[in-house]
């Protein structure tokens, strides 16, 4: 499963704890089931804000940063521009 655009850990609307629910539901019902999380946040601003980094109990892998265009490369894995990272939280199924 993979969580994308906008921005899913948004501050607006409570929407980051919606989405952390709902990560943790499905990987309580389906436990070898890999989530995927794409975000403009630095998996540092992830790590550092309370609320945010719940979801990394929850989520496999993160690809972190925002897309910068001056910086976009197409032959990158997952990923759009050459700042973003991919960290591997939980070993994929």
């Amino acid at each position: 499963m993979t969580l994308l655009g906008g921005e899913p850990l948004s501050i607006l609307s409570d929407n980051r704890k919606t989405v952390i629910e709902f990560c943790k539901e499905v990987k309580t019902k389906f436990p070898n089931k890999n989530i995927w999380l794409y975000s403009g946040y630095t998996f540092e601003e992830i790590t550092s804000d309370d609320t945010m980094k719940e979801v990394i109990k929850w989520v496999d892998v993160i690809v972190d940063g925002p897309f910068i265009e001056a910086l976009k490369d197409t032959s990158l894995e997952f990923r759009g521009s050459k700042n973003q990272k991919i960290i591997y939280l939980k070993r994929l199924n």
